[in-house]
C-alpha cells in the first residue's frame, strides 16, 4: 500500500488517521468547553440580577456608533423584544 501512494505523490496514507484524531481530540474538549460556557452564562445571569431577574425583561435597548470600513461614522439603534424581534437601525 505505502508503494500505491508514493507512485500517486500522495505524502502519506495516514492523512485518514490523523484527521480521525484531530476529530477524537475535538470530541473529547467539547465537555470542557461547555462547562467554562455555562460558567460564563451563570455569571454573566447572576450579575445582572439573576434568573427571576431576567425573565422579567421585556425588551432590551441598545444605542451606539459604528464606523464604517471607509471610516464614516453612524449611529446605530438595536431592539430585541421577547417575541424573538431583533430590530437594527443605522444612520449616518
Amino acid at each position: 500500500m505505502d508503494q500505491y501512494f508514493a507512485r500517486r505523490g500522495h505524502p502519506s496514507h495516514n492523512g485518514g488517521m490523523r484527521k480521525l484524531m484531530i476529530l477524537l481530540v475535538t470530541l473529547a474538549a467539547l465537555p470542557v468547553l461547555a462547562s467554562d460556557f455555562d460558567k460564563l452564562v451563570t455569571g454573566v445571569v447572576d450579575a445582572y440580577g439573576g434568573e427571576a431577574a431576567w425573565k422579567g425583561v421585556r425588551a432590551i435597548r441598545q444605542n451606539g456608533t459604528v464606523v464604517t470600513m471607509m471610516g464614516k461614522n453612524g449611529k446605530m439603534t438595536r431592539t430585541w423584544d421577547r417575541a424573538h424581534k431583533l430590530h437594527v437601525e443605522t444612520s449616518n
